[in-house]
Parts: C-alpha cells; structure tokens; sequence
C-alpha cells in the first residue's frame, strides 16, 4: 500500500517533469545556437551544373560597404503567413473560405507568422552582379545553414513585380517582430551577430497596394498572382507567402545556362631577379577556374601546386612557363627570360669581410640591415640567431627573423601588392596586401616577428575595433596572425605579430558595429483572436539555455522541498498516536 506523502512526493516529481520536457523540446530546436550567419559563399555554376564559373565568399560587413542597401531600419517588412479557418471566419463571417486572402486583411495571418522587423539588408540581384550576374532561363538556389534552401527563377529576382518586390537578404534589423509574433519566433534586433537572430533573411520588400493598412506585405494572393504555380509555397494545405522566406542563409547558387570555358592562362612572380640561391614565389592569375596547374621553372624545375615557391641554384636566364587546366580544356603562357640570377662575387665566404666586393641585393625600400648582421657577416656557417630588416616608406617597417642561418646570405624582401585574381579577400576591410620572401633557400626561419603601421585615419573611417587589426598570411586560406598593437605616434597605430613563414600577407581590419541603432516602438494591433493551430513554415526558435537551467533547478528544488517537509509532518503526527493494545 503507497502511503499518502508518497503519492505527493510522486506528484510533484510528475508535475517537475512537465514542466522541464516542453523547456528541454524549445531548448532542442535552437541548435545549440541564437546567432545569425555572417558570412555568404556566393557561386555560379556552368550548365553541367559542376562546373564552377566563379565564387567568392564575403561577410556582412562587406555587403554593407560595396554593395547598395535597401531599407531603413525602421520600416517594417511582412510577408503573409497561413489563412486559417478559424481566423478567416472572424473577419469574414459567413463567407466562403479563401486561404489566398485577395483583400491581405485578415491581419492576424501577417503579424502572427510573418512581422519580420524593421530590416536593412542587400538585393540578391546585386549579389549575383557581383559573380558575373544570371540571365533569363537560369535559376538562383538560396541556401540555409541548416539544409533548407529555396529556389527561384530568374525573373523573381531580376524582374520583380512591384507587389513582390526586390529580394532583399537582410542583415540588420532596426526593430524586432511585434508584439502579436508567434511567441518563440521573434527575429531580433542588430547585426547577425549581435541580436538579429533569424539573419541573414531573405524578405521580399513588397509595395503597400494591396492591404487597407498600407503595409509593405507580400501577401499570399500577390505570392499567386506574381509567381508561376510551381513556385507557390505552402504550409502544410495553407498558402504562404512566409514560407518563401529562409532565415539563416549562408550560400546563393547560380545555376546558369552558360557552356564552361577553357582556363586563360597568367601569373606574377614576387621578384624576377637576385643572387643565387634565388627563391620566388610564384602567383597563379589565371581566369576560368583552372583545376590543375603544371609549371616549368626553366632550371628543369616543376611543380602542380596553384602557387608554388621554386628556389634557383645557379647563375643563368631562365623562362617560366604555366599550363592550366580545367574540364573543358586547358591553355598556356610562357615567359621568356623572365627570371635572372647572378653568382655572389664574394664566392663562399672566402677571406676577409664578406662586405667587400659583394653584389648581393637588398630588397626594395629596404635599408642595410641592423648591426647584428655586421658583426656576424664573416660566419659562413648557419646557426641559430636572430637579424633585423628595416623598411624604409612601407607599411610594414620592421622583421626580425629568427632561426638557423648564414647572415651573409640571408635576404628578406618585403613588396607590396595587389590581390592575386585567384585569391580571396582577406576577411574584414584589407588596408594593404604585402609579399614577404626570403632568398636564402638553406635558411631555416623558426620566427619572423613583423611590425606594421596604419593611420589612425584609416581605423576610425572603418570602425576598426581595438582588437579587430590583425595581420593574416594566406597558405590555402586566410589565418589570423597574434597581433599585438604596440603604440600609437605621428598619426600612425603600430602593431607587431608573429609568423612561422612568408608568403602573402595582409593587414586588414574588423568592423566594430555602432550602438547608435535607430529604433521604434513595435506596433501594436487589436485582434481578438490568435489562430490555435500552425503551418509548416520554417521559423526560429530561441532560448536561453541558462535561464532554462535556472529554472529546472528552481521547479526541482522546489519540489523536494515541500516533499521532505510534508514527510516530516507525517512522521511526527504519527508518532504522536498510541499504539493499539
């Protein structure tokens, strides 16, 4: 027999467990994330559908900067969601149902799944602009983090009605959803980053034509009226227009008619001439996407990497030649007596200062080294020290490389350059692109700790943050370098990080996002009822994984509390009665 503080002490367990399953399930559909996405892949296929014409991949901050933006941050945007049975009757009593909703009034159906806030953002055309554009036939993919994607035609985005309107990916929102939102779906406030939660969003901004309230909202009859059927979205048997919008979207394909082209073959090298042994790293600039690439150094010397570096040993006039190929064929250039090297008239050290008589070259804007080379020139062996480069009229002032090396030998050459054709953008706002190399092949660099200046003109027009100037080297990728900022004269912020190697750098900065928002109030709609029942159109779903921990163990506590002291009661009550005779 269960004794009756047992059967309390069940209930309260039972009613805890009710409530922490519903918070574990709203928990569960957040995926483990309340931000938006900030970056974009964009990318333009032939029409084999694999073959890549172009891509790039940018940030937010980036579109915000190159590209037009549309919207205001303060007017609101809506799409119309499912018409349900029930919220029709309340507006049109007596009337046959009609889920499209010609007249856009029944106004719970706009606020309820499709208040979208008050949005800034870039138009898709422009975006697809930016890769080489589409054209009438082709289709453009719009593509979530989490699978979803959507389709359009061309003339959805390219040739929008004006009760459509442009396709807008939205990136900030000035005001979040209203106060009639479906709770749990509300879109948030700020960058993706900082509040926008549902960003980046694709919202149709639609003219105020059809609605009595004068709205910009893409309903569902202008969804019918605007699209060909087979682009018609539904909600389970509900039209919605809501559902035409993906949130969190990271990628957008171009999928073009267009037959894929044969590779155009070119490239630049980071010095054409020094004293042997001579290293150069070699760019590839070719256009059309090559796939493979073979090169011929001229010295018997190959390589099929996209940017190779190739050492010369000995004196000579040497022509390079690069193929590339891609699917479709494959094209050539060559360049004749492109790389000269001379022998050092110093020979291997030999008697004396290796200063004397020496022909070797000192890299452009480069002054003499520091006098920890002078006292070491005589050495002809490497060992493990550390030597000063200075720049004179560069960005880059200072490199101190560290590790095994014969002094004497030992050349770094610090240009700057413009951004290879076949290379990304570094992230952030690039202020200048530098090629760092070394000549000496049989230097072994453990170290090289390079020290940078930028005006502080240049940091305050871009909102550079205190944190965000860096310095990234690109091998395969970006990679942020420790950065260090050192101190600030003459108009100039120095900085300093550390490298384990030189290629192609950059000294670029991230945006620091203002608090000056424009904001206002959410609008507040009478409406007597709220539909009971919902679509299947994709929304977000938030939570604040700590408050629902805090929670939990509140309810929980709570429970045994009250438990242990009605046990308690019982215990002393019994007790107190005499036992039967």
């Amino acid at each position: 027999m269960i004794r009756p503080g047992t059967n309390l002490v069940l209930i309260l367990l039972l009613a805890a467990a009710i409530l922490v399953v519903p918070v574990l399930a709203v928990n569960a559909t957040t995926n483990g994330t309340t931000d938006g996405t900030t970056e974009l892949h964009i990318v333009k296929y032939a029409d084999d559908r694999k073959t890549v014409l172009n891509e790039t991949t940018v940030d937010y901050h980036w579109l915000e900067e190159n590209l037009p933006v549309h919207g205001d941050g303060v007017t609101r945007y809506y799409h119309q969601g499912p018409v349900f049975d029930g919220v029709w009757e309340d507006v049109h009593p007596d009337e046959p149902y009609d889920g499209w909703n010609p007249a856009e009034d029944v106004q719970m159906s706009i606020l309820y799944k499709g208040d979208f806030g008050a949005v800034m953002g870039t138009d898709l055309k422009d975006i697809c602009e930016y890769i080489g554009g589409a054209s009438p036939g082709d289709t453009i993919d719009v593509c979530a983090r989490d699978g979803y994607d959507k389709t359009f035609p061309y003339s959805i985005i390219y040739a929008p009605d004006p009760r459509q309107g442009p396709a807008v990916l939205c990136w900030f929102s000035g005001n979040g959803s209203g106060p009639d939102m479906q709770e749990g779906k509300e879109q948030g406030e700020g960058y993706p980053d900082t509040g926008y939660i549902a960003g980046m969003r694709l919202i149709f901004f639609a003219d105020t034509s059809t609605n009595p309230w004068g709205w910009h909202v893409f309903g569902n009859n202008d969804m019918k009226e605007c699209w060909d059927e087979d682009s018609w979205n539904y909600g389970g048997q509900y039209p919605s227009a809501a559902g035409t919008s993906p949130m969190w979207v990271d990628e957008v394909r171009i999928y073009s008619q267009e037959s894929p082209e044969p590779p155009v073959a070119a490239f630049t090298a980071s010095s054409t001439s020094g004293t042997m042994p001579f290293t150069v790293t070699f760019t590839d600039a070719s256009t059309g996407n090559p796939t493979s690439w073979a090169w011929d150094f001229g010295d018997s010397g190959t390589s099929d990497e996209q940017h190779p570096v190739h050492t010369y040993t000995t004196a000579g006039v040497y022509t390079v030649n690069l193929t590339v190929t891609n699917a479709v064929g494959s094209n050539s250039t060559e360049k004749r007596g492109y790389i000269t090297t001379f022998s050092s008239s110093g020979g291997d050290g030999g008697d004396g200062g290796g200063d004397s008589g020496s022909t070797n070259i000192v890299p452009v804007n480069t002054t003499a080294p520091s006098t920890n080379s002078t006292e070491q020139s005589n050495q002809t062996t490497a060992a493990l020290q550390s030597l000063t480069f200075q720049f004179e009229g560069s960005d880059i002032d200072e490199i101190v490389v560290s590790g095994q090396f014969d002094p004497a030998s030992l050349n770094i050459s610090c240009e700057k350059t413009a951004l290879p054709g076949t290379v990304p953008a570094a992230p952030g706002t690039a202020y200048a692109y530098y090629t760092i190399t070394c000549d000496d092949a049989n230097a072994t660099i453990d170290t090289a700790r390079i020290r940078f200046s930028v005006p502080e003109t240049w940091v305050l027009e871009n909102e550079i943050g205190l944190s965000g100037l860096l310095l990234y080297r690109y091998d395969r990728g970006w990679t942020p370098l420790v950065t260090t900022r050192t101190g600030a004269a003459n108009g100039s912020i120095t900085c300093e990080a550390a490298a384990s190697g030189f290629s192609l750098f950059a000294i670029s900065g991230k945006h620091t996002v203002s608090a000056d928002v424009v904001t206002i109030p959410p609008m507040k709609v009478n409406s007597s009822s709220k539909p009971t029942t919902q679509a299947a159109d994709r929304e977000p779903e938030t939570g604040n994984p700590i408050l629902i921990l805090v929670g939990v163990l509140v309810v929980l506590a709570c429970a045994a509390g009250v438990a242990y002291w009605y046990l308690r009661l019982r215990k002393k009550d019994d007790g107190n009665k005499e036992e039967p005779k």
